[in-house]
């Protein structure tokens, strides 16, 4: 699901599909796993699965979110915090349940970058934000060694990178942590978050193929910040509320 789409989805663009970081660039960011800069055929084939199935139910991401969820939603947002200038990146952004509440919280649309793997759920988000720049693919393929032609020029690291309700649906959710460290600006964050993370354990033990992990524990947490050279800021773990922060550390 490497390719690129436009703002309207509707025509593929002709730019290649994007590489994944180079492997020296990933060793800047503490990781020694040269498999991590590689091409993967089960990422792949898992990522064709996620598509599919999201794609199959996208009309359902459209109709009008719960008061409490939304509530939810709101909490993460801004206890991540964020402004005009903020450059973000919201990873499986959907139909984009967060972009509302990252202009309610001083955000642009033009500092936006949306990714999905499905058309579909981006189709639904470009028609709310128009602004907003949608990227159809997988975030292990972005690179800023390989843009589109059309990508906002000014965003060339991300301040906040958030992956609300689809941690667990990442093939590798170490990989893609280690990889998005290194799209992230000195001081960044990267969030996951979950406004009903209990139905992830159900969906974990009924459909392991389309939700295959759990959501990190606090151990795993603070072993990925230490091998990564991050910053663990917020562990929150409720059965109303998943939220955790990470930070990219700055260079001294």
């Amino acid at each position: 699901m490497g390719w690129l789409r436009n703002r309207a989805i509707g025509k593929p663009l002709s730019s290649p599909p994007l590489s994944p970081t180079p492997f020296s660039t990933l060793v800047n960011y503490g990781v020694t796993d040269r498999k991590l800069a590689m091409p993967d055929k089960d990422r792949e084939k898992h990522n064709e699965l996620q598509a599919q199935y999201f794609e199959e139910c996208a009309d359902k991401f459209d109709l009008e979110i719960p008061g409490d969820i939304q509530e939810r939603t709101a909490t993460i947002v801004e206890t991540a915090g964020m402004d005009a200038s903020t450059r973000i990146l919201d990873v499986g952004t959907g139909s984009g349940v967060l972009i509302g509440h990252f202009l309610a919280s001083g955000a642009r649309q033009e500092n936006i970058v949306g990714c999905d793997l499905t058309p579909a759920m981006l189709a639904i988000a470009s028609q709310h934000y128009s602004k907003v720049y949608f990227w159809n693919g997988d975030v292990m393929e972005f690179s800023f060694h390989s843009l589109p032609s059309d990508f906002p020029p000014h965003i060339r690291s991300f301040d906040r990178i958030f992956f609300n309700a689809c941690f667990a649906n990442m093939h590798d959710r170490r990989a893609v942590l280690a990889h998005c460290l290194g799209l992230t600006s000195e001081g960044g964050k990267i969030v996951i978050s979950h406004p009903l993370p209990k139905i992830v354990d159900a969906l974990h033990r009924s459909d392991p193929e389309i939700v295959p992990h759990l959501l990190p524990s606090k151990e795993e947490a603070e072993t990925w910040a230490k091998e990564l050279g991050l910053a663990l800021e917020h562990f929150q773990s409720t059965d109303t509320l998943y939220l955790t922060i990470f930070r990219r550390i700055k260079c001294s």
